[in-house]
């Protein structure tokens, strides 16, 4: 039987992961943009102005902004007399150049990238706790996995629902559609090819019991043996 193909809907962006990323908060007037920090950072010339808000004691140092092959800014703290400084102010580094933005310490982000779209990072949050920005980013990452429902059954007759986290679930028989249409019980529609035109429906929410879910899951081979399994029956 086949699907009909799915497509977003406008304002419904379809992520398919989600990040922590370490930034330097850049002030540009009373504007703030949160930059991930440059990979050519070294990590000592930073830690002394980690907790600061700003060089202002510090003269020595300078904000570097450079660009990326896929556009996106990336910021670095240097020294003055720095192998990134000295090439970015004498225009060696045509990606870099010594900013005259402020400097206004350091965060952490989380952001997420949409379907199709790899290199244009979307910021969800921002933090001055790496904790709270990864305990947010592990929150969303779960939520781009599968729910998992087992769905116990006799006979026909449901016994049990259970799932790792809150689901509902629609369970659809097209043999009782007339028995359910004769007593008043709930009937769905189907206008896709190679659907029955009714069925016979029956809503259930699951209680969310994650060790009896990963219990019964754990006997399966593997899950992309069970979700080939799944696709041939369909």
């Amino acid at each position: 039987m086949n699907f009909p193909a799915q497509t977003n809907q406008p304002g419904q962006p379809k992520y398919v992961r989600f990040e922590v990323q370490h930034c330097l908060r850049v002030m540009y007037g009373i504007d703030s943009q949160y930059l991930p920090v440059d990979q050519r950072q070294v990590a000592a010339v930073l830690e002394p102005v980690s907790s600061v808000q700003s060089l202002d004691d510090h003269p020595n140092l300078s904000l570097i902004i450079s660009q990326q092959p896929n556009g996106v800014e990336h910021a670095l703290i240097d020294h003055c007399d720095g192998d990134v400084y000295l090439a970015a102010d004498a225009g060696q580094d045509p990606n870099s150049v010594v900013s005259m933005a402020r400097f206004a310490g350091e965060a952490w982000r989380v952001v997420g990238y949409e379907e199709g779209f790899p290199d244009e990072p979307y910021q969800m949050m921002v933090s001055d706790s790496l904790l709270a920005a990864q305990t947010m980013c592990n929150g969303l990452q779960a939520l781009l996995k599968p729910v998992r429902v087992v769905l116990g059954m006799n006979g026909g007759a449901q016994q049990f629902i259970c799932s790792d986290r809150a689901a509902e679930l629609l369970v659809m028989d097209s043999a009782y559609a007339e028995l359910n249409k004769e007593n008043g019980s709930l009937v769905i529609s189907s206008p896709y090819v190679g659907h029955m035109d009714e069925y016979a429906g029956e809503h259930y929410r699951s209680t969310p019991l994650t060790e009896m879910v990963q219990h019964f899951w754990d006997q399966i081979p593997g899950p992309e043996a069970g979700s080939q399994e799944a696709s041939q029956r369909v």
